[in-house]
């Protein structure tokens, strides 16, 4: 599996969490893995008073909506007991 994986290295992110107990590297990966849908976002809607601030959240908001692909989680437990098939 591992070699496959590295075969198609220049198509794939590969992002490392690390960190104490509690810290979040969970929580991370299980938002990272979900759909849009799953997210949960609400709308952010522009007005004739909207500030620069909101602008630029509007612009990453549609950027993320148009461009997100959900990770797939691989935890560190699965490549050691996998790398003895190598």
């Amino acid at each position: 599996m591992i070699k496959s994986i590295y075969t198609k290295r220049e198509k794939f992110i590969l992002i490392g969490l690390t960190g104490k107990i509690g810290s979040g590297c969970t929580t991370s990966a299980l938002f990272l893995s979900q759909t849009i849908a799953n997210h949960n976002l609400r709308d952010i809607q522009l007005d004739d008073n909207s500030s620069d601030n909101k602008r630029k959240k509007i612009i990453i908001d549609k950027f993320y909506r148009t461009n997100w692909k959900s990770f797939s989680i691989i935890r560190a437990s699965d490549i050691i007991t996998g790398s003895s098939k190598l």
